[in-house]
């Protein structure tokens, strides 16, 4: 049996198509039709129920419909086949155009956050070792730069550039695997130093972080860093990053036991770069200064 509705969909006449059902088959659309004949053939051995969504080409259009059919024993113990064929068309062409405006989407959506990474990285070589370049050409051009400052200038614009690649440059990189890299480069470039460095990293269970925040927690160690080295006069530098789990929160304390200054200005650009970064994470940044040296602190909820 089949009915009229049936019969309009396809634009079949019934007296062929019950002398022949690949009438109706042959209506599918050629890449569609071997997946349906596939599953036609396991369900009738298994006598199981099926449910197929496929192309057909009707009249030159092409249209989608779902076949569902269920098979019933009759009381002569023999197998009948009830089925539904509807017309999904106007579901599918719906679905597609969904599926293509969130693939166009989520294209802009990354053009957009490549765009923002740029932009983030174009920030931070201008205020990384791009300002430092631009600060120490302006001394040479005035002649007031010795060798050894130059020297330093340029060891520090190099730990900048090491410190992007190690975070932006990989993105795979984490906060405990960018530490860990910060840490080695620091040990080597301060061997000649007459100091000792004492680090206490703990980041177990430290959630994910994206790599621009893991570069402004290390940029802030390495300011921090950078001013004891310049003006302490220390002994003994104290490097910790810890992750306090129960406070949901991450810790970077850079302490020396140096000469300390009486005022904030005393470390120049230093410290207002410092308080700059630490805004960007929403964190809160302490500097404390005295006889028994600085300590600079950094709090950040995660």
């Amino acid at each position: 049996f089949v009915s009229d509705r049936f019969l309009e969909m396809l634009d079949l006449q019934r007296g062929p198509v019950l002398a022949d059902l690949n009438l109706a088959i042959e209506r599918m659309h050629p890449e569609d039709r071997p997946a349906f004949i596939a599953l036609n053939r396991q369900t009738d051995a298994t006598h199981s129920a099926m449910r197929w969504e496929g192309r057909y080409v009707v009249r030159g259009q092409v249209l989608w419909m779902r076949v569902e059919s269920t098979p019933r024993m009759t009381e002569a113990g023999k197998y009948v086949w009830d089925g539904l064929l509807t017309d999904i068309t106007d579901l599918k062409t719906s679905q597609l155009a969904l599926q293509n405006a969130h693939a166009q989407l989520v294209a802009s959506e990354i053009n957009r956050s490549k765009l923002e990474e740029r932009e983030r990285m174009l920030e931070d070589l201008h205020d990384g070792f791009g300002s430092e370049l631009a600060g120490a050409r302006m001394l040479l051009e005035q002649g007031s730069m010795t060798q050894a400052q130059m020297s330093q200038v340029l060891a520090e614009c190099l730990a900048d550039l090491h410190l992007m690649v190690d975070t932006l440059g990989n993105f795979t990189s984490t906060i405990e695997s960018a530490a860990d890299a910060f840490r080695y480069r620091i040990q080597r470039r301060l061997t000649s130093f007459n100091l000792q460095l004492h680090w206490n990293i703990q980041l177990a269970g430290v959630p994910a972080l994206p790599t621009f925040k893991v570069l402004q927690i290390l940029r802030i160690a390495q300011e921090a860093l950078n001013n004891a080295l310049k003006h302490a006069q220390a002994s003994n530098i104290s490097i910790a990053l810890v992750y306090h789990d129960q406070l949901g929160q991450l810790r970077l304390c850079v302490a020396d036991d140096g000469r300390g200054f009486a005022a904030p200005t005393g470390h120049g650009r230093g410290q207002s770069n410092m308080q700059s970064r630490a805004r960007k994470l929403g964190a809160e940044l302490a500097v404390e200064s005295g006889a028994a040296g600085t300590q600079v602190l950094l709090l950040m909820p995660l």
